[in-house]
């Protein structure tokens, strides 16, 4: 047992390298057990640390016997080598330049993922053939994120074909980013709003 700290910010490096182990395995945890198809998404670091992490170190939860860690060991570069190869990149990196990244993932059954992407493909639709109305939306899927944002992902009819068109709202239901669609469900569709990436991923079940 030992003595929890209220905060992260008193803790030494190797506790914190700690933590970030720990909260590392349990969101790979959340990956590897699709639990966010369940509409579970994770805690913030600070929160893990004062509810879960204990659990996570002593395996109590997990009935864990081992714990294999891996070590990565990265090469330093000089500041100079790092501006003038990473800098740039790390600036506009999504990972690195952005406050926040939030990812979802939307499952839709391979049959109805090939009905749309073959209406979309389309130039032309014979509406009553297919059982489409003009200027309608044919399917709406929304994906919800953990500050509340909500990003929605719609197939499209027009007068004489479809298209996808993508929303993302913010907490209070403003319209706040319209991103370019890609031409078929499959791809990921990214948006970004107050310096915060969000990628929706449509998956096939």
């Amino acid at each position: 047992m030992y003595n929890k700290i209220d905060d992260l910010g008193e803790l030494t490096i190797e506790e914190l390298h700690d933590v970030l182990y720990y909260y590392d395995a349990y969101i790979q945890e959340a990956n590897d057990m699709d639990k966010y198809q369940d509409g579970w998404y994770p805690v913030c670091i600070s929160e893990f640390y004062m509810c879960d992490y204990e659990a996570w170190k002593n395996n109590s939860e997990h009935g864990t016997d081992k714990v294999y860690v891996k070590t990565i060991v990265i090469e330093p570069v000089y500041v100079s080598e790092f501006y003038e190869c990473d800098h740039e990149a790390r600036k506009n990196n999504s990972e690195h330049g952005r406050d926040k990244v939030y990812e979802k993932t939307i499952v839709i059954d391979k049959p109805h993922l090939d009905r749309i992407n073959y209406l979309v493909e389309q130039t032309h639709l014979d509406f009553e053939v297919e059982g489409l109305i003009e200027d309608s939306t044919v399917e709406s899927y929304t994906a919800v994120f953990p500050d509340g944002c909500e990003a929605d992902v719609k197939l499209c009819a027009g007068q004489t074909n479809c298209f996808l068109d993508a929303v993302l709202f913010d907490s209070r239901g403003h319209e706040v980013c319209c991103p370019d669609c890609p031409d078929s469900l499959g791809d990921e569709i990214e948006f970004e709003y107050n310096n915060t990436l969000y990628i929706v991923r449509i998956k096939e079940k």
